[in-house]
């Protein structure tokens, strides 16, 4: 007997969408054929609504430890819940930052008492710790803030970099800032990277001119992402939203949006990742020099996907392509990003005719708005399922006490 099964959706898979049902046993998906007898304990009929993959967001920062007035495990796994997404992968920059082992574990605790979602980690390099990087357990990859000023977990000097792409036992995700801007940051790194033949995934790509800076030196070791702020804004939306929409790197022109997703079309960008980033309203309030640089995502990346599938620009498939099959493969995620025998039943029952406006007072996450408030889009996540546990239906969180747990990487 299995114990769910959804029934008559329209099932995304990697070759396209068929109607068939999924049955789950165990926290598996466990069999996928046309029509199967409904010996299990529980039904859901998908009619007319696709199923997915559960997203995987491979760029979030829940702001624990040191920082949860902002977001936490508990809340920003409901809100990840909320929008289809059924794991999420950590950045370090906490306070303190996430250096080592230690660090990692103290994550996990929190983690596991709260996130109603799976998750997963990163450790950060900060040229000082690059032994505890040699020895770290079950994280995607390091997280490399190159140029970037951040304090305790920047990396500023190219020679500490090259002696971590020389190593290169797992990928090296790069935030990159220069004086000159992301394009000469990025192209050095890219440079370094070539030399010793190493993986390297650029994060929150947002201009033209790394695009092609990337494009020059693309394979299957380099890769990268963007985020939905910079497909669905740009600069002209400092006039409505101000500093609700400073973000690091900031928004770009118009021409850079047709960019990106002219890149997404070519597969030169692989990934969208929210690079969730919550702050207070208060703290958005403050002046521009001081106002903190970050939007949240989680709740809106889907719906403002599936928006963009009605309007014809990218098609459903590519969708699960971009926020479930790569980011699997990229980080090496075990049973994750597919609709497959055997593979975890982490799921999302998505209709795709009905619209819904954004509400800052509906959002699930802490810090209560988003740059997409008042938007209207169609195509809404229905339930999200979680190892086989509905975690989220019709607008409610349903976990209870179930919790979500820690991917398996690969590498």
């Amino acid at each position: 007997m299995y114990d769910l099964i959804l029934k008559n959706g329209k099932v995304v898979f990697p070759d396209g969408v068929k109607v068939v049902d999924v049955c789950i046993k165990d926290g598996k998906i466990e069999k996928i054929m046309p029509s199967v007898k409904d010996l299990t304990k529980d039904v859901i009929d998908c009619s007319g609504f696709y199923v997915l993959p559960g997203i995987i967001d491979a760029h979030v920062h829940m702001r624990t430890p040191g920082l949860t007035m902002k977001e936490d495990f508990g809340t920003g796994s409901r809100a990840c819940a909320a929008g289809g997404i059924t794991t999420f992968i950590d950045m370090p920059n906490t306070r303190p930052p996430t250096l080592n082992n230690d660090d990692l574990d103290e994550k996990r605790g929190f983690a596991n008492d709260d996130s109603v979602v799976n998750f997963g980690f990163y450790i950060g390099a900060n040229g000082k710790n690059f032994n505890d990087i040699k020895h770290v357990k079950n994280v995607a990859g390091v997280k490399v803030y190159f140029g970037a000023h951040y304090k305790d977990i920047s990396i500023e000097d190219a020679g500490l970099l090259e002696e971590l792409f020389k190593w290169g036992k797992m990928p090296i995700v790069i935030h990159a800032e220069s004086e000159k801007g992301s394009y000469e940051a990025v192209k050095q790194v890219l440079h370094i990277a070539k030399k010793y033949d190493a993986r390297v995934h650029i994060a929150h790509v947002s201009t033209d001119s790394e695009i092609e800076e990337i494009r020059k030196f693309k394979s299957e070791k380099v890769t990268c992402e963007t985020a939905p702020h910079y497909l669905f804004l740009n600069k002209n939306a400092f006039q409505d939203l101000g500093n609700f929409a400073k973000v690091n790197p900031p928004l770009q022109t118009h021409e850079d949006q047709e960019a990106l997703f002219k890149a997404i079309d070519d597969g030169v960008i692989e990934m969208i990742a929210t690079d969730h980033a919550p702050h207070l309203k208060e703290e958005k309030e403050k002046s521009f020099e001081e106002a903190p640089v970050g939007v949240p995502g989680v709740e809106t990346l889907l719906p403002l996907m599936l928006d963009i599938v009605n309007k014809g620009r990218i098609d459903i498939v590519k969708l699960v392509k971009l926020m479930c099959e790569n980011p699997a493969r990229i980080f090496d995620i075990k049973n994750k990003g597919k609709i497959a025998e055997g593979f975890d039943a982490d799921l999302v029952i998505v209709d795709m005719d009905e619209k819904r406006i954004v509400r800052n007072e509906n959002l699930f996450t802490k810090c209560g708005w988003s740059p997409f408030n008042e938007w209207e889009l169609q195509g809404v996540p229905k339930i999200t399922i979680v190892n086989g546990i509905k975690v989220f239906e019709n607008g409610k969180i349903i976990a209870g006490d179930f919790r979500g747990g820690e991917v398996k990487f690969l590498q």
